[in-house]
């Protein structure tokens, strides 16, 4: 268990299918995110969270607790070479959303891909009209390094994409 304030980061069960498809199934949450809105079956669901409890040295996934469990936060294309892995993250439960509780979950993350997984930069790519999720990354010290023109579908067109990334590490 990963811990940063009021915010655990805790390995995903099988038990957490329903909660996982839940968020998957709502577009309001999934329509930014990389892979994009796309409803998912129950099939489709066991066979995706199965995925997501697989840890391994290119994966790093976890459910997001507070009181109970609320969000998503993982570590993608982790590079043992470059020292380098990508952020995907969101708050699934919408009353939990804006209270400041991913900046925590984040933190906890970026100390355990620091301290644990000797991580010495974090990348990630939000959609720009994401103006929530570009401030998020903004206030955690991200910085800008690339922008893609109309790279990702979300309601019926094209929207441009940014491209952020933060050195945690030095060494």
């Amino acid at each position: 268990m990963i811990k940063y304030e009021n915010i655990e980061l805790i390995p995903i069960e099988m038990e957490d299918l329903e909660l996982l498809k839940k968020w998957k199934n709502d577009d309001e949450i999934f329509k930014y995110l990389g892979g994009g809105y796309r409803p998912i079956s129950e099939s489709q669901a066991h066979k995706w969270v199965e995925n997501l409890i697989n840890n391994n040295h290119q994966y790093q996934r976890f459910m997001i607790k507070n009181d109970r469990k609320i969000g998503f936060i993982g570590l993608y294309n982790i590079s043992e070479v470059n020292r380098t892995a990508e952020l995907g993250i969101y708050i699934g439960e919408k009353e939990y959303q804006g209270k400041g509780l991913a900046t925590m979950a984040y933190k906890a993350l970026e100390n355990y891909a620091k301290d644990w997984l000797n991580i010495r930069k974090i990348k990630l790519e939000v959609v720009k009209d994401n103006v929530r999720a570009v401030k998020l990354y903004e206030k955690l010290n991200f910085k800008v390094c690339g922008n893609r023109v109309r790279d990702r579908f979300v309601e019926g067109e094209y929207r441009d994409v940014v491209m952020m990334e933060k050195f945690i590490n030095n060494k």
